[in-house]
Parts: C-alpha cells; sequence; structure tokens
C-alpha cells in the first residue's frame, strides 16, 4: 500500500488551482470520472487531486492509499464502493478521518 493522492474538496477549484501554480505544482491531468471532474497536480512527488462542491463553506480533505487488491480488507458495512469506467475501483471508509483506498 502506498499513498495515491492528497484530494481537495473546495467551493473555488480555480482558486486552489491557481495558487498550487504559483507554489510550483503543475497540471498532470483532468479526469471526469463518475460526473465529477477531477483535476490532478503534482509536485515532486507528491499528487494533489482536486474537486468542486460550490455548496461547501471550507475545504474538505481525503488521503487516498493504493493497494494492489481490496481481498484483504476487512467488511466495512457503510463503506461507499464506487467502480469507475476506467476500471478503477475505489472505497471511502466510513468515519471522521476520510481515508480512500483505491484500485488500478
Amino acid at each position: 500500500m502506498k499513498v495515491h493522492h492528497i484530494g481537495i474538496e473546495t467551493a473555488d477549484l480555480a482558486g486552489v488551482k491557481r495558487i498550487l501554480l504559483k507554489k510550483g505544482f503543475v497540471l498532470e491531468s483532468i479526469l471526469e470520472l463518475g460526473g465529477e471532474t477531477l483535476v490532478f497536480m503534482k509536485r515532486k512527488f507528491l499528487l494533489i487531486e482536486l474537486s468542486e462542491d460550490l455548496a461547501l463553506e471550507q475545504c474538505a480533505f481525503h488521503i487516498c492509499f493504493e493497494m494492489k487488491n481490496f481481498e484483504s480488507l476487512p467488511d466495512f458495512p457503510d463503506a461507499e464502493r464506487t467502480r469507475y469506467e476506467n476500471g478503477w475501483e475505489s472505497i471511502f471508509l466510513p468515519g471522521s478521518i476520510n481515508i480512500e483506498l483505491l484500485k488500478k
């Protein structure tokens, strides 16, 4: 398991993107997944995933760990599990810790 990205959900995607560009991040990719636009920006080894939610009053964060498979995971009945059209699968674990597990 390794860190894949840190996710930032914001009401001002353009503003956060502008700040990261000024801090030396570069635009890596823009993906449309599950009806959501995801902007990936990178600086050295750090990958940031940006998404926009206009209803947010402050940014929300999560950390994403990439895994080879999900077979060894315990059952998380309240987890939000999503399969994307690009073949990836993610699980957002329930609770206040905001952890996403990703399998490519």
